[in-house]
């Protein structure tokens, strides 16, 4: 599997990875900080799924006290979203921010799961628009939200508001 990656064929490597995920995933458990490795390596080649799998067994071995936890933690919310699993990525960035509220990747966390909202939510208010466009106003997201937001203003023949 390493060969493959380093031979940038990922779909191998990634065929390789599964195998040994699925036959021997406790041998990889056994060491949580070489898991967490693992999954940054699968990660790093944009194997986001079994990057996700591996730091969602991963996570609960680790100590909390580790540097590595809360690091783990913000990339697991990350691999998710990059895997197209909006709901799981959504649970681990509501955790990070409640079991670390002033965290190093606090702002980092809150800003993709603001935007996993945003892409998510089809029926955000107003309001909700326009304080995401306030919170990222150079940000994609911010430009996306103002732009939702002048739609429903004028679809609702609010040109006033709009302007």
């Amino acid at each position: 599997a390493d060969t493959y990656l380093s031979l940038n064929d990922s779909e191998r490597a990634k065929e390789y990875y599964a195998k040994i995920l699925k036959g021997n995933v406790g041998f990889i458990l056994k060491d949580p900080e070489g898991a967490y490795s693992f999954a940054k390596k699968l990660a790093g080649a944009a194997i986001y799924t079994q990057a996700s799998d591996v730091g969602d067994l991963t996570i609960d071995k680790l100590n909390k006290k580790s540097p590595s936890y809360e690091t783990l933690l913000s990339d697991i919310g990350e691999w998710f979203a990059n895997a197209g699993d909006a709901q799981k990525a959504r649970s681990y960035f509501k955790r990070y921010l409640s079991e670390f509220p002033a965290g190093k990747f606090n702002k980092i966390v809150e800003a993709r799961l603001d935007k996993l909202n945003f892409n998510g939510d089809q029926n955000m208010s107003v309001t909700e628009l326009i304080k995401l466009a306030d919170k990222y106003p150079k940000d994609q997201v911010g430009q996306k939200a103002i732009v939702k937001t002048l739609k429903t203003l004028t679809e609702n023949k609010k040109y006033e508001d709009a302007l």
